[in-house]
C-alpha cells in the first residue's frame, strides 16, 4: 500500500483537467482518473482502517463529514484528543463527544473540504449563473486537501503494519501471557 496518494495527485494540470470535467459534468464523473474513482478509493482505505480496529479515527472521520461548518471552534483547556487519546490543551470541537487536538486541525479540515467538495462546487456554479469553470488555485486546494487525507491514511495503515509496531504487539502479548502464567497456582 505505500505507493502512496494516487499519482494524479502529484500531477497539478492533469488534476486539472479532472477536476474541470467534474465541475463542467455538475460534480458527476466516471473513469479511472476521475473525482468519483478518487473518492472510491478513500472509502476503501477507510473500510480497510476500519477492519483494522481504528474505530476512534474512523468515528473521528465520521463526525468531521457530518459537521455543519467548515470552521471548528477552539476549546482551550484539556482535553482527550479522539483520534490519538491523548490529553490536548487546545482541541477542535467536532461534537459534543469528539475533540481532536489543535494539531490535527489541517487534516480535520481537508476532510471536511472533500466531503464538502460537490456541494461547494454546485453553489459556487450557481452564484456565477451556470458558469462552469474552476480556476486553478481553487483546484490546487482540493489537490491538496485529497493527498493531505490520503497521505495522512496510508501513513497509519504503514504504522501499523510496520515491523516497530508489530514487535511492540508481540512484546505486550508476551508479557501478558507471562503475567498470566505467574498468577497460575504451582502443582505441587
Amino acid at each position: 500500500m505505500r505507493d502512496g496518494a494516487p499519482a494524479i495527485l502529484e500531477n497539478k494540470d492533469a488534476f486539472f483537467k479532472v477536476m474541470s470535467k467534474f465541475v463542467e459534468n455538475e460534480c458527476q464523473d466516471v473513469g479511472v482518473d476521475s473525482i468519483s474513482f478518487l473518492f472510491s478509493q478513500l472509502t476503501q482505505i477507510v473500510n480497510l482502517l476500519k477492519h483494522m480496529g481504528l474505530e476512534n479515527l474512523i468515528g473521528v472521520y465520521n463526525a468531521i463529514l457530518t459537521h455543519a461548518h467548515f470552521s471548528f471552534a477552539k476549546h482551550h483547556g484539556w482535553k482527550i484528543c479522539s483520534i490519538t487519546g491523548v490529553p490536548s490543551r487546545e482541541t477542535l470541537y467536532v461534537n459534543d463527544h469528539i475533540f481532536v487536538s489543535a494539531r490535527y486541525e489541517k487534516w480535520v479540515k481537508c476532510v471536511w473540504l472533500l466531503e464538502h467538495m460537490s456541494m461547494i462546487e454546485r453553489s459556487r456554479r450557481h452564484e456565477r449563473y451556470s458558469v462552469k469553470r474552476i480556476d486553478a488555485s481553487d483546484v490546487d486546494v482540493y489537490r491538496l486537501a485529497f493527498k493531505c487525507v490520503f497521505d495522512s491514511f496510508i501513513d497509519v495503515y504503514e504504522t501499523i503494519r510496520s515491523d516497530r509496531y508489530s514487535r511492540v504487539f508481540r512484546l505486550v502479548k508476551k508479557k501478558n501471557a507471562i503475567e498470566a502464567t505467574c498468577k497460575q497456582p504451582v502443582c505441587k
